[in-house]
């Protein structure tokens, strides 16, 4: 687990979350749990979620919502965050 604080990186995580393509939908199969789950606060009030698999992003604030996501989109976060996402969701 990691706290992520610095203001431009939040800032640029929640730029790329909002620039994503906006197809989220409801997997009809059942919602598939991502690997690594990020939470976001204004102070202490929750404000949303989002996390990653290894080949979707996904949301959970009341309903639970995914779109795909390509290795591109998933290295792109984790240089965002600072790790290698990408590595992380593929190992076992």
């Amino acid at each position: 687990m990691r706290e992520i604080r610095d203001r431009a990186k939040v800032r640029r995580m929640v730029r790329f979350i909002n620039a994503l393509p906006q197809q989220w939908g409801a997997p009809w199969s059942g919602p598939p749990v991502g690997k690594v789950h990020f939470e976001f606060y204004n102070g202490k009030k929750f404000v949303s979620n989002f996390e990653v698999g290894p080949s979707f992003f996904g949301r959970n604030f009341g309903d639970f919502y995914s779109e795909a996501a390509i290795k591109a989109q998933i290295d792109e976060l984790g240089s965002i965050v600072g790790c290698d996402l990408w590595s992380y969701l593929q190992a076992n």
